[in-house]
This record gives structure tokens, C-alpha cells and sequence, in this order.
């Protein structure tokens, strides 16, 4: 959502870079596959904003003790 003009109204090119949020690749593909990337702009583009949403919760739970590397599939439950 980046190259979207209300996205650069709102946060500005030097907050937009400065807002990133690493994750693995395990939590990325969840993330993307729970919410939308509108949902994710306007509600929850905050790390505290993601982790307060329980099914994000359950997911960094559920992950926190699996290996490195761990290859997962994450089913779409966007509705």
C-alpha cells in the first residue's frame, strides 16, 4: 500500500520507511492470509495493533517454540 497517495498522505515517505515490521516468513503469510491489505493499512499497521488481534495471538503462540525454518501453509481466511 505504499504507492497509494492515501497511504503517503497519511503516514509520509519517511514514516512509511521507517514503519516496517519484520517478521518471518511464517507469520508474514498468516498475516496476509487473515486480513486484507486494506484492513492491514487503515486497522492494524501497528505491531501492537496485530498482537492485539487474537487470532494473530494464537498464531505468534503457537509459533514461538517450532524451529527456524519451519515451512507452513496458511490457509486464506479473508471473507
Amino acid at each position: 500500500m505504499h504507492d497509494r497517495k492515501w497511504a503517503r498522505r497519511r503516514f509520509g515517505r519517511e514514516a512509511l520507511q521507517a514503519r516496517v515490521l519484520w517478521v518471518c516468513k511464517p507469520c508474514h503469510r498468516h498475516i496476509h492470509a487473515t486480513f486484507g491489505e486494506k484492513q492491514l493499512a487503515h486497522e492494524l499497521n501497528t505491531r501492537a495493533a496485530l498482537l492485539a488481534h487474537p487470532e494473530i495471538r494464537r498464531f505468534v503462540r503457537w509459533i514461538a517454540d517450532k524451529p527456524a525454518g519451519l515451512a507452513i501453509r496458511s490457509r486464506d481466511r479473508r471473507g
